[in-house]
């Protein structure tokens, strides 16, 4: 374990190097270990989208806590669609995660898709109402009164 808090699951799942993490998680290391700011290696993971598309969302069922946030509040489903994977998007909704979900600052994963994602933004507007949970409510606004509408 690092100063920091980040175990080798952590860089392991931020780099994409998929075959240390399976090892390390053959080997017991726990997936819902957060870091001194409140990161999961699901959240690493996110910035890192090698490992959740080579294991084709199984570790999502069985052994992830996707409930788990980091300090200012991002979800990992926050991070997938900042980083506009939309495949990792669709994985994390997949598993329960929720599309109206704030930070502290009062941001949406749709907000967060602000740079320019337009085919994350249209896959999370088309979902609406196809799926449990999957209504995107676009009049949420942040701290600062914008909505993702707004940007």
């Amino acid at each position: 374990m690092q100063e920091n808090g980040w175990s080798a699951l952590h860089v392991a799942c931020k780099k994409g190097h998929i075959e240390v993490v399976k090892l390390l998680v053959d080997v017991g290391m726990n997936f819902n270990d957060t870091t001194n700011n409140g990161s999961t290696p699901l959240y690493k993971a996110c910035h890192g989208v090698k490992f959740l598309l080579d294991l084709n969302g199984q570790a999502l069922n069985s052994r992830v806590d996707t409930t788990i946030k980091h300090e200012k509040g991002w979800s990992a489903l926050h991070v997938a669609c900042k980083e506009g994977h939309i495949k990792v998007v669709k994985l994390l909704i997949d598993a329960g995660m929720n599309l109206n979900d704030t930070t502290n600052s009062g941001s949406t994963p749709l907000y967060n898709c602000q740079g320019g994602h337009y085919d994350t933004v249209k896959f999370l507007l088309d979902l609406n109402g196809q799926t449990l949970n999957s209504r995107v409510d676009t009049t949420i606004k942040d701290t600062n009164g914008w909505s993702a509408y707004s940007i």
